[in-house]
Parts: structure tokens; sequence; C-alpha cells
């Protein structure tokens, strides 16, 4: 479970350092630079939708693999 709680916070953290790359390279974005409110909305609009795609399957991965059921049977056949 930390590993994908961590998972996520660099992906945040990637996300932050991209678009402060963004401001360095194209304007800042409260100085109302259209090329960079534009590309900043992008990557985070692709970062979402991997995010979307990215934590359903980290769930199921987790249950599957932290499943009561087998836990129960492998410990009473012991």
């Amino acid at each position: 479970m930390l590993s994908i709680v961590a998972s996520f916070a660099g992906i945040r953290f990637l996300t932050l350092s991209m678009v402060c790359v963004i401001q360095v390279r194209v304007g800042k974005l409260y100085c109302g630079s259209n090329y960079a409110l534009t590309s900043v909305a992008s990557l985070c609009g692709i970062v979402l939708l991997s995010l979307l795609l990215y934590a359903p399957s980290m769930v199921f991965a987790l249950f599957d693999i932290f499943d009561i059921e087998k836990l129960g049977e492998n410990m009473t056949n012991e």
C-alpha cells in the first residue's frame, strides 16, 4: 500500500517540476502567457488521464495479492 501512495506522490512531484520547467521555457503562468497555460493544462490533463488508468489497476493488483480468502485457506492447510 505504501508503494502505491509513494508512486502517486512521485507522479505529483514530477508533474509539478515539469510545470516549473514549462514556466522557465515558455513563460510564467501568473503573467498570463497563453502558451504556458495551454502547455500546463495539456500536461495536467494527460497526467490525470494516466492516473485514472493507473489507479484502478494498482488497486486491483493490491486486492489480488492480499486476497483474504486465499490467505485463510493457506493458514488452515498448514
